[in-house]
């Protein structure tokens, strides 16, 4: 086996752990915002049932609200390191020492789609969430 090809053999695995790596990352993250996602509809669900509860309406949704705006700081969080590890792919794309090529390949495929990103969207279903629960309080 030449060198180049030797080269090649072992940048693809460690291209391929990094890989696998972003991917359990990736899977982490997702679980942990769900997580406290569902924790901030579940207060805000057991909120309008106002004559059960002895916590008033308003430190409910309140906790709703922050707990919502916690997860996304946390996914925030979380992406950065998700970015960092795609941006070290992309780096061991553009090498000589991998034949793979899943980043760049990804990213084209994106570009064509131009939807708008997952975090933009917690972000303003996060805005109207919160626009919506202050609305309640004026008019329920």
């Amino acid at each position: 086996m030449n060198d180049s090809a030797q080269n090649s053999r072992i940048g693809d695995e460690a291209y391929l752990k990094v890989w696998e790596m972003e991917q359990a990352h990736s899977s982490k993250r997702w679980t942990v915002a769900t997580f406290f996602f569902s924790i901030s509809f579940a207060i805000l669900g057991f909120s309008f049932q106002a004559d059960k509860s002895y916590v008033p309406i308003i430190t409910q949704q309140v906790s709703a609200i922050l707990i919502y705006w916690f997860a996304y700081m946390m996914f925030i969080r979380f992406n950065d390191f998700t970015y960092f590890l795609r941006e070290y792919l992309k780096k061991l794309e553009s090498s000589e020492n991998v034949s793979l090529k899943i980043q760049r390949e990804v990213r084209e495929y994106l570009k064509q789609k131009k939807r708008i990103s997952t975090t933009r969207l917690l972000q303003y279903f996060g805005i109207a969430y919160t626009i919506g629960i202050v609305a309640s309080w004026f008019f329920l």
